[in-house]
C-alpha cells in the first residue's frame, strides 16, 4: 500500500506551475436550430479572458477581451444596460505573490468593447 501511495505522490499532476492560457477554439461546427434555445447566448472563454455574444444563427454579434495581465475569467454576465462585467484573476507574479488571493479583479466593458473600469478588491470605487 505504501509503495502505491509513493508512486501516486511522484506523479507530475501533484505539482503545477499554472494553467496555460488558451485561445478560443473554432466554435460550433454544426448548427441545429431544433436543438438550440431562442435568443442570444453569452459564451465565456475563461482561459482566454474573452466573452462572445452569439446571435441565434451562431454568428458573433459582439466580443470582449481583457488586456494582459489576465490569467482567467471566473464569471461574466451582461448587465441590464448590455455592458458585460467579468470577474477575473491575473497571473502577474511580479505584481502579486499569490494570484488566487491578491490577483482578483472586476472589470466592466462598454458595449463597443472599451474598458469602462477595472477594480481590485482593495481599491475604492
Amino acid at each position: 500500500m505504501e509503495e502505491r501511495l509513493e508512486r501516486l505522490r511522484s506523479l507530475g499532476y501533484l505539482d503545477s506551475s499554472g494553467i496555460p492560457t488558451q485561445a478560443p477554439g473554432r466554435g460550433v461546427q454544426v448548427f441545429d436550430t431544433a436543438q438550440t434555445c431562442p435568443g442570444y447566448a453569452l459564451v465565456i472563454f475563461a482561459g482566454a479572458c474573452t466573452a462572445q455574444l452569439l446571435a441565434p444563427d451562431g454568428r458573433i454579434a459582439r466580443s470582449w477581451k481583457a488586456e494582459p495581465p489576465c490569467h482567467r475569467w471566473e464569471h461574466a454576465e451582461l448587465l441590464p444596460s448590455g455592458d458585460p462585467i467579468a470577474v477575473g484573476a491575473r497571473l502577474d507574479e511580479e505584481a502579486v505573490s499569490d494570484p488566487i488571493e491578491s490577483g482578483r479583479y472586476v472589470m466592466r466593458f462598454s458595449w463597443d468593447g472599451k474598458v469602462v473600469w477595472r477594480r481590485q478588491p482593495t481599491e475604492a470605487c
